[in-house]
């Protein structure tokens, strides 16, 4: 049997560490790999908070403008909400 505990929460229930990319944060990211590489070092809460802040902005023009701010967030080791 597998011994997955690290990947189990403190009530015991394995975390969900899936996360679905936007399309924009991903095609920006293929493009700068720097930031590509800022970013797969992230755990997984802190990718999530990345993408959530891109798509909470209601517009495709805000969303494609927070993902262009979010490689330059990446490479300089900010938060997505700093």
């Amino acid at each position: 049997m597998s011994d997955d505990r690290s990947k189990r929460s403190k009530t015991g229930f394995r975390q969900d560490t899936t996360i679905e990319i936007s399309t924009q944060f991903l095609r920006a990211l293929s493009i700068d790999q720097a930031a590509k590489g800022a970013f797969d070092l992230l755990s997984a809460e802190k990718k999530r908070e990345f993408n959530e802040w891109i798509l909470e902005d209601k517009t495709p023009e805000g969303r494609a403008r927070r993902a262009t701010e979010a490689l330059g967030k990446l490479r300089s080791g900010k938060q997505a909400r700093e």
